[in-house]
């Protein structure tokens, strides 16, 4: 191969455009293109035309100077002379020159290429992990949603075992009269709030309501009721209505009686 061949596929190799090494230069795309088609007549006088060589060669990775050598010989003869001498092209040592150089530039691709290598195995390796990675969290979430939800067991956050007053002992005079009325206590929860409710005497609630829960709760004597947040409960007796209970996080108990 010859001294423009071998640097026009050694641009080419590199993936670099005339223009590039144009830029790259200050050297003219003329000369470029003259030097790679071993067009050296054309070439400026020998000091210039050498000094577009060696730019030319560190552009390309090459050893300028064995490139210079070289081009020397090819262009000018061994003695320098200012003609251009193709004949010296056929000189083995000449050959021999271009083939130390050509070696050099290979040493040089096979370098790049075994980086080359090594980033894309890295590469793959991290993107192959961060792969199973996410395989495997979608295969935990998949399991995660697929299990059965074990029954919930019912909230039971207070109990209120206290002592309440115990209602009045009915006489037999007032047992037989059908005229009692009894007591109504409408219960409307806007804030989550647990209640204790005892009617006539009998607990019939100790839990936790929800916001928009109603209740209503009758007896023939009386209604207590204890609530833990009365800032979040509504009560209604007769015309009266209790909006809210008290204070928010007050606890307040009350009693309502038919009276």
């Amino acid at each position: 191969m010859d001294l423009g061949g071998f640097l026009r596929e050694t641009r080419i190799e590199l993936g670099i455009s005339i223009e590039e090494v144009e830029e790259e230069t200050k050297i003219r795309k003329y000369y470029i293109e003259a030097l790679e088609d071993n067009n050296f007549a054309v070439l400026p006088p020998q000091v210039y035309a050498c000094g577009f060589v060696k730019k030319y060669a560190r552009v390309l990775g090459l050893d300028s100077e064995e490139v210079v050598s070289v081009f020397s010989e090819l262009a000018y003869g061994k003695n320098g002379a200012d003609e251009p001498d193709f004949v010296a092209a056929n000189n083995d040592m000449v050959y021999k020159d271009i083939n130390k150089i050509e070696n050099r530039g290979r040493r040089f691709f096979s370098t790049r290429s075994i980086i080359f290598a090594l980033v894309f195995l890295v590469a793959v390796i991290w993107l192959g992990n961060n792969l199973l990675n996410y395989m495997i969290a979608n295969w935990r979430d998949k399991e995660n949603i697929d299990a059965p939800t074990p029954p919930q067991q019912p909230i039971t956050e207070y109990v209120d075992e206290q002592q309440y007053p115990e209602e009045p002992p009915v006489s037999e005079a007032e047992t037989p009269e059908a005229t009692v009325e009894g007591v109504s206590v409408e219960v409307e929860i806007t804030a989550q709030c647990w209640l204790t409710v005892v009617v006539d005497g009998q607990q019939v609630l100790a839990q936790i309501l929800k916001a928009g829960e109603q209740r209503n709760f009758q007896g023939q004597r009386s209604v207590y009721l204890k609530a833990g947040n009365a800032g979040g409960i509504t009560v209604r007796h007769k015309e009266e209505i209790y909006a809210p209970l008290g204070a928010p996080g007050a606890v307040i108990d009350r009693t309502f009686t038919a009276d």
